[in-house]
């Protein structure tokens, strides 16, 4: 049977080559805090809320896409467990980009080169710059 055989009846069966999701791993440690977290400022007021700063970072990779697993997949179901492929570190070199908001108005966006030290280092020193 050929590859193209092979694919046909995989479509005729609802199911679609894609590209798996990426995430960063999370121990079960990790979703309890999260959860923690989450169920403890969910009833803040506004007024709580206003002092916040939100941050947020995402990672581009400048070099080849590593990213060349194929899973096969219904269409709506690629964040279900079996559809994701965990990483627990980024080696290749890349661009960090961050940027924060809160209530009264947001940051620049900051791009930092990836192969600096770790991102808890770049997120502090950014702030510091800021503050």
């Amino acid at each position: 049977m050929s590859r193209q055989t092979v694919s046909r009846r995989l479509h005729e069966g609802g199911l679609f080559a894609r590209r798996p999701v990426v995430c960063v791993t999370l121990s079960p440690a990790h979703v309890r805090a999260r959860l923690h977290w989450a169920h403890e400022h969910c009833s803040w007021t506004p007024e709580q809320r206003s002092q916040v700063l939100f941050m947020d970072e995402s990672r581009f990779n400048i070099q080849n896409d590593s990213r060349r697993s194929i899973i096969w997949r219904e269409p709506g179901i690629h964040y279900r467990a079996p559809n994701i492929i965990e990483r627990d570190h980024y080696r290749d070199v890349g661009l960090l980009v961050w940027a924060a908001i809160a209530t009264n108005g947001r940051t620049d966006y900051y791009g930092v080169p990836s192969e600096l030290s770790d991102i808890a280092t770049k997120s502090y020193t950014l702030l510091c710059g800021l503050l």
